[in-house]
C-alpha cells in the first residue's frame, strides 16, 4: 500500500514537472515574438499567358527577379485580418461585409513606391493571420492573382552556412511575397533609315538640331471613350554612341489605368538608341509612330518628313519585350513588331487607261484566266495616265524618271502632257521625252531635269496617247506596265513597276443564209456603221480584207464587206476584227443573186461573245442574216419571147387592117 502511494506520488510529480516545463516553453515562445512592427512587401510581376503564375513565395527576398516578368504598377490589394497567430489557415475566407485592414496599390507614387511594389505594416498588437485579395488591376492584366493567406510575422528556417543544416527558425520582420498576374502586353521597335542606310549602323550622322522627331500615339477607339488618336510621347532620334540609352517614360490618363496620371503606368517605357526606338509593355490595342519633323544630315543633305504611320498592334495573348537596345543587336522575346521607316521612301507608280466600254478579256499570260480591260477600235487613239509618287526629299534626288515600254501591238500616238499639281510643265525645260522606237525597245521615257525637282508636287501626272494595231488578237488583253526609276540623295538607284493595265479589241461574226432553207449564201455585200448614224449620209467604217470573208478594221481600207463564197464551212460568213464593246449598224448593199435586198439595216451589239463561230444555222440568232428569194416571173427568152412577139404583131396588123378599111368606106360614101 505504501509502495503504491509512493509510485503515485512520483508519477504526479513528473506530470507537474512536465506541465511546468511546457508552461515555460510557451512562455518563452511568446516572449520570442518581435516587439517591433512587421512589414508585408508585395512585389507584383507579370507573367505571359500560358506560363505558371507561381506561388506568392516563402517570405524571403528574391534578389534575382529577371525570371519574374515585368513589374506591374496600379494593382490594388485588399488586406483582411483573419485572426491571431494561432488561427489555422482555411481554404478560403469570406470577405463579404468585412472592412479590410488596409488597401494598398503597387507603384503608389504618393508613398514612394515603384517597380510594382506595395507595403503593409502591422504593430505587435495586430500580429496575426491575414488574407490578401487582389481588388483591381490595369487593362493589361487578363487573369488576376488567386487570394492567399500570410502570417505576420512569419517564421523562417535558419541554416548553418557551413553545414547547410537547418538549426532552427527565426521571425521575419519583413515578409516578401510575389503574387503574379497573367498579362497581355506587346512591344515593338522602329529602325530609322535614310536612303536605305541605317542610323544604327553608324552610316548616318545628323547636323546640330537636325535629328528627326517622332510622336507615339495610341489609335482612336470609341469603345474606350475617345474618338481621336491619343498622343503618348515625343521622341527625338539621335545618333549617339552605344552607351547612351535614352529612357522615355509614358504618362497616361484614361480609365484603363484606373484614372491615374502617374509616371511609368503599367511599366510602359520607350527607349531610343542610335536610330532605334523601342517600346515595351503595351496593353492590348493599336499604337503607331509618326514622324513629325524631317532631318538634316551632317553633310547638309535635307530629308523631308516621312509621315507614314508605323503601327504596333497588340492582340490578346501576345507577350513581347525588347530586352535591350544595342544598335541592330536588339534582344527581343515574344511578339515584337519590327518596323523600318526610310526618309527616302521608295517612289511608286500607278498606270491607268481611259475607261472605254470595258470587257472581260483573255489574260495574255494565261489563256485559262481572264482580266478586265478597256476595249477600243483598231486605230482609235486613247490615253494612258501615269501617276508616280514624288518623294518629300525629291529636290535632293540625283535622278528621277518614268518609263513605259509599249506592247508590240500598240502604236505610239504622242501627245505627251505632264502636270504637277494641275500645272502643265514644259518639255525640254522641266523634262525631256524619248519616244518609242525599234532602237530603244519601243520604250517611252520621261526624264525630269534636276533643275525642276523643287517644282514637282505629290500630284504628278504624265499622259500620252496610243492606239491598237491590226495585229491585235480578238478578245485577248494587251498588257502594259509603267516604271518609275530614281537615284536618291544617297546615290542609291532603284525602280518600281506599276500594276498592269489591259486594253483589247473585239470582233463580230455574222452568217448570210437563205430564209427558207437556212443554206449559207456567199456574195452578199455589206457596210458597217457606228450606231445611231444616218447610213444614207455617213461614211461607213473601212476595212482591209484578210482572207475570203475575213476583214480587219483599217481607216485606209475599203468600205465593202462580202460574205465568203467558198464552199466549205465558212461560206456565207463575214468575220470583222478590231471593234470595241458597243452597238454597230450593218447595212446590206448587194444581195446574193436572185435574193431580195434587206429592206432595213440591222443593229448588232458587239461583246466578247460575238466573234464566236455560228455552227447551227437553224438557230434563232441575231447574227444570222436571212435573205428571201425574189418573186417568180414569166420565163424570158426562147418560146416565151416568140409568143409575145406574135401576139404583138397580130394586134398591130389587126389595128392597121381596121384602120385602112375604115378609110376606104368613107371614100365610097362620098
Amino acid at each position: 500500500m505504501k509502495i503504491t502511494k509512493k509510485i503515485t506520488s512520483i508519477v504526479l510529480a513528473l506530470l507537474l514537472a512536465v506541465s511546468a516545463f511546457a508552461g515555460l516553453a510557451i512562455t518563452a515562445n511568446a516572449a520570442d515574438l518581435p516587439n517591433s512592427d512587421v512589414t508585408l512587401v508585395i512585389h507584383k510581376y507579370a507573367k505571359a499567358e500560358g506560363q505558371s503564375a507561381g506561388t506568392a513565395g516563402n517570405g524571403s527576398l528574391i534578389t534575382d527577379t529577371s525570371a519574374l516578368g515585368a513589374p506591374i504598377n496600379n494593382v490594388t490589394f485588399n488586406i483582411y485580418k483573419v485572426g491571431d497567430l494561432s488561427t489555422t489557415k482555411a481554404d478560403s475566407f469570406d470577405t463579404s461585409g468585412k472592412t479590410p485592414a488596409a488597401t494598398v496599390k503597387t507603384g503608389d507614387s504618393t508613398k514612394g513606391w515603384n517597380n510594382g511594389v506595395a507595403q503593409f505594416t502591422v504593430s505587435p498588437a495586430d500580429f496575426g493571420l491575414y488574407y490578401v485579395e487582389e481588388a483591381s488591376a490595369p487593362a493589361a492584366v487578363t487573369t488576376t492573382t488567386t487570394p492567399f493567406f500570410v502570417y505576420l510575422p512569419m517564421t523562417s528556417q535558419v541554416t548553418d552556412v557551413n553545414t547547410s543544416q537547418v538549426k532552427g527558425e527565426t521571425w521575419l520582420t519583413t515578409v516578401h511575397v510575389y503574387p503574379k498576374n497573367f498579362t497581355t502586353l506587346g512591344a515593338g521597335y522602329l529602325t530609322k533609315t535614310f536612303g536605305g542606310q541605317s542610323v544604327s549602323a553608324g552610316n548616318i550622322t545628323f547636323a546640330e538640331n537636325g535629328a528627326p522627331v517622332f510622336k507615339f500615339y495610341e489609335a482612336k477607339t470609341d469603345a474606350n471613350g475617345w474618338t481621336e488618336d491619343k498622343e503618348l510621347a515625343t521622341i527625338k532620334i539621335t545618333d549617339n554612341n552605344a552607351t547612351a540609352v535614352q529612357d522615355i517614360t509614358l504618362t497616361v490618363n484614361d480609365a484603363r489605368y484606373n484614372g491615374t496620371s502617374t509616371a511609368n503606368d503599367d511599366g510602359v517605357k520607350i527607349q531610343e538608341f542610335k536610330g532605334v526606338i523601342a517600346v515595351n509593355n503595351l496593353p492590348v490595342g493599336t499604337y503607331y509612330f509618326q514622324e513629325t519633323t524631317g532631318a538634316t544630315l551632317s553633310d547638309g543633305t535635307v530629308y523631308g518628313q516621312n509621315s507614314a504611320k508605323k503601327e504596333i498592334v497588340v492582340a490578346q495573348g501576345s507577350i513581347g519585350t525588347v530586352k535591350s537596345i544595342r544598335g541592330e543587336n536588339v534582344e527581343k522575346t515574344g511578339t515584337v513588331t519590327v518596323l523600318t521607316l526610310d526618309n527616302s521612301s521608295t517612289p511608286t507608280i500607278t498606270k491607268s487607261v481611259a475607261t472605254n466600254n470595258p470587257e472581260v478579256l483573255i489574260d495574255p499570260d494565261a489563256a485559262a484566266k481572264t482580266v478586265n480591260g478597256s476595249t477600243f477600235e483598231i486605230g482609235k487613239a486613247f490615253k494612258y495616265t501615269l501617276t508616280p509618287t514624288v518623294p518629300t526629299d525629291i529636290k535632293d534626288y540625283k535622278a528621277y524618271a518614268v518609263e513605259d515600254t509599249l506592247d508590240a501591238k500598240l502604236n505610239y500616238e504622242g501627245n505627251v502632257v505632264v502636270k504637277s499639281n494641275g500645272t502643265e510643265l514644259a518639255e525640254n525645260t522641266d523634262y525631256t521625252v524619248t519616244t518609242p522606237s525599234a532602237e530603244n525597245g519601243n520604250k517611252l521615257t520621261v526624264a525630269f531635269n534636276t533643275s525642276s525637282f523643287a517644282n514637282l508636287a505629290d500630284a504628278l501626272t504624265i499622259e500620252f496617247q496610243t492606239s491598237i494595231k491590226s495585229t491585235a488578237v480578238v478578245n485577248t488583253g494587251i498588257k502594259n506596265t509603267a516604271k518609275v526609276t530614281w537615284t536618291n540623295p544617297s546615290k542609291q538607284t532603284g525602280s518600281k513597276d506599276s500594276d498592269p493595265v489591259y486594253v483589247g479589241v473585239l470582233g463580230l461574226q455574222v452568217v448570210k443564209t437563205d430564209a427558207s432553207t437556212n443554206v449559207a449564201l456567199g456574195g452578199a455585200q455589206f457596210e458597217l456603221y457606228e450606231v445611231n448614224t444616218d447610213t444614207a449620209s455617213t461614211t461607213p467604217l473601212k476595212f482591209t480584207k484578210d482572207t475570203d470573208g475575213v476583214y480587219v478594221l483599217d481607216v485606209n481600207g475599203s468600205t465593202i464587206l462580202e460574205s465568203a463564197n467558198t464552199t466549205d464551212a465558212t461560206k456565207g460568213t463575214i468575220k470583222i476584227k478590231g471593234l470595241e464593246k458597243k452597238s454597230y449598224v450593218i447595212k446590206e448593199t448587194k444581195a446574193p443573186d436572185n435574193y431580195q435586198l434587206l429592206t432595213a439595216p440591222l443593229t448588232l451589239t458587239v461583246n466578247k461573245d460575238t466573234f464566236a463561230d455560228i455552227t447551227d444555222l437553224t438557230a434563232v440568232n441575231v447574227r444570222i442574216v436571212k435573205n428571201v428569194k425574189q418573186p417568180d416571173l414569166p420565163l424570158t427568152g426562147g418560146m416565151g419571147t416568140i409568143l409575145f412577139t406574135v401576139a404583138g404583131l397580130a394586134l398591130i396588123g389587126g389595128s392597121a387592117f381596121f384602120f385602112i378599111r375604115s378609110r376606104k368606106s368613107r371614100k365610097e360614101e362620098i
